[in-house]
């Protein structure tokens, strides 16, 4: 098992959780490759005793009884029980619970919904077993986990067998950007701000892929060793990742995200670009793919009726290996296989410069939490913060804003920029869209501008920013 980094605040509520007088339940939620079976495992190591089962992943033909045979034998592995058949899920949880009465210990089922998957009165069966067995160890912590969040919201998280059950609800989402940067090593202080970007740019703040990055080559060497070669661990990472959550839906799931692969839009634009009828159907799959981490939804609202709350809503692609793979790799995946694709450098890929862009926007608006740092603000004093569209009236022109962030009294207008050279041209873009936009003569306006590449000095000396955030500072830990 390699070096442990990052997921500090993740790790200290398990730890608060851990000092508990009594049984703990704990759900861990979050994408395959986000690092939850890792986080448990660093979590266990203060355990006396620590064991792990994983529900044999989803094949044609399975049946319950699979999933209990292979729980039989791994629990015989890893205790001194013996291999046996389990005739239902209540006697393999009553024997096991039984063997850890008096012990210190992190019992830890992973990949929950593919365990239970087969049996409809599975998660019933866990509850009568928590109430009756389990619990009575107050030296026990029982850790759920798995990558199908619907599963287990619909049969853990909103099912009235678990209410006032459990102790923790986590979710893993990708690693700030000061964690992703820890992944470069003593390499880091020889590495461009412009090749990490790329780099987070194809991985976002996935530990996984983090992972595969062979840090002593360019990115360019990276994107063509894991993305443009038939043996590359991204080449066909979408496809498994994609089947093993969503099965036979698969193909209905890749037209959503592929519909947002260009930019943020709302439900009824995705609908009429995926052809998927704007109905409880395509409600359903956009909130699964909420829940497991590939997109976000983002709440509209209206700056002149502050009070009143706006049901406007659009969805974003929140996961850059996505936005990566359907643009790039999936348009070419038949002359990958033939090794016909020949990359001529990443710069030279078709509209580079928007993925960039977008990719950039991901990782800023999903580490907002630095941006209110940078600006020195207390979280809870912002009432809205995110994208911003202003639609289109008789009064008011269109306008979107890369980030807006309201407080009390104050708009914070955000624009972001990575590109080679931040000329001074940013200056029009972002007076353009303040004089769009219409608010309440109350608020003062801030503006903020984020970028990667070359500031062109004329910026500063212009002194029309409030505020000038460089990437490269958001990926170094706080002095």
């Amino acid at each position: 098992m390699g070096s442990f980094w990052g997921r500090v605040f993740e790790l200290q509520e398990l730890n608060r959780i851990n000092k508990l007088k009594k049984a703990a339940l704990i759900v861990c939620l979050g994408r395959r490759r986000i690092g939850k079976s890792r986080l448990i495992q660093e979590f266990a190591k203060k355990s006396p005793y620590f064991i792990e089962v994983q529900g044999l992943a989803p094949r044609k033909g399975q049946s319950n009884q699979d999933q209990l045979k292979w729980f039989s034998q791994e629990i015989a592995r890893q205790t001194q029980l013996p291999e046996v058949s389990y005739k239902d899920w209540n006697e393999a949880f009553v024997v096991l619970a039984n063997h850890l009465k008096d012990k210190h210990v992190v019992l830890f089922l992973d990949e929950i919904s593919w365990m239970g998957g087969h049996d409809p009165d599975f998660p019933g069966k866990l509850k009568t077993a928590w109430d009756l067995h389990f619990k009575k160890n107050k030296n026990l912590r029982l850790v759920i986990c798995g990558s199908v969040s619907s599963w287990i919201q619909k049969n853990i998280l909103q099912s009235t067998d678990f209410i006032g059950r459990i102790s923790l609800e986590l979710t893993i989402t990708d690693m700030n950007l000061k964690e992703a940067h820890l992944f470069f090593g003593k390499k880091a202080n020889r590495v461009s701000e412009l090749e990490k970007l790329r780099i987070l740019c194809l991985t976002g703040g996935v530990p996984r892929y983090l992972e595969e990055i062979d840090y002593s080559l360019s990115a360019e060497q990276n994107y063509q060793n894991l993305c443009f070669s038939q043996s590359g661990f991204l080449f066909r990472e979408f496809n498994k990742i994609f089947e093993d959550i969503f099965k036979r839906r698969t193909s209905s799931y890749l037209k959503i995200v592929i519909a947002l692969a260009a930019g943020p839009k709302s439900l009824s634009e995705i609908s009429r670009t995926s052809k998927i009828a704007a109905n409880g159907i395509l409600t359903q799959y956009i909130e699964d793919l909420c829940l497991s981490g590939f997109i976000r939804k983002e709440e509209l609202w209206d700056l002149k009726k502050i009070k009143e709350k706006n049901k406007s809503t659009r969805y974003r692609l929140s996961d850059n290996y996505v936005r990566f793979y359907l643009k790039y790799i999936l348009p070419n995946t038949t002359k990958i296989e033939k090794n016909l694709f020949i990359q001529t450098g990443i710069e030279k890929l078709p509209s580079f410069d928007i993925f960039v862009g977008l990719q950039f926007e991901n990782l800023i608006l999903n580490n907002l939490s630095e941006i209110y740092k940078e600006l020195n603000l207390n979280t809870h004093s912002i009432q809205n913060a995110g994208i911003f569209f202003q639609s289109k009236s008789d009064r008011r022109e269109a306008c979107q804003i890369d980030i807006l962030i309201q407080t009390k009294n104050t708009l914070y207008v955000v624009e972001l920029k990575a590109r080679r050279d931040v000329d001074v041209s940013v200056i029009k873009e972002v007076q353009e869209k303040v004089r769009k936009l219409k608010y309440p003569s109350s608020f003062s306006i801030r503006t903020v501008l984020v970028y990667s590449g070359e500031l062109s000095p004329e910026i500063s000396e212009a002194e029309y920013f409030d505020k000038i955030i460089k990437f490269g500072d958001l990926l170094i830990p706080s002095r």
